[in-house]
């Protein structure tokens, strides 16, 4: 749900990629969030094959709690470590992120697509095509 809110209109191959499914499993996650009224599915007005997926009010509603409790749960991890600390802990973590992959598909499979207010310089844009 947080990938799908991160980029509405996503097709279930974008879905696969990002959670690193077959694509069964990715059509299978889809069906699973619509059932439950977090997602609805859209066909690709150009291609017939291709369905589009973006999240409901709902879904919507229920990514920003999911945003909230990793927040919640980072910033406690955080609490923990000085201000001098976390600057040598992000930039560690920047150049750690920026080695795991080459290009974007990689890279939406490793980003945790959190909070784009707070991620102004991710790794992963830097990949972008």
């Amino acid at each position: 749900m947080i990938a799908i809110g991160h980029a509405p209109g996503m097709s279930i191959g974008q879905v696969r990629q990002t959670l690193r499914l077959s694509h069964a499993g990715a059509v299978r996650v889809v069906e699973r969030l619509g059932e439950q009224g977090l997602v609805a599915k859209s066909p690709s007005p150009s291609d017939r094959r291709v369905v589009h997926v973006s999240l409901t009010s709902r879904g919507q509603v229920e990514r920003t709690k999911l945003l909230g409790l990793r927040n919640a749960a980072v910033s406690e991890l955080l609490s923990k470590v000085s201000a001098d600390d976390r600057v040598v802990l992000e930039r560690a973590a920047d150049n750690i992120l920026s080695s795991l992959f080459s290009d974007l598909h990689g890279g939406l499979a490793i980003c945790r697509l959190c909070d784009q207010a707070r991620c102004a310089d991710c790794p992963v844009g830097h990949h972008r095509p």
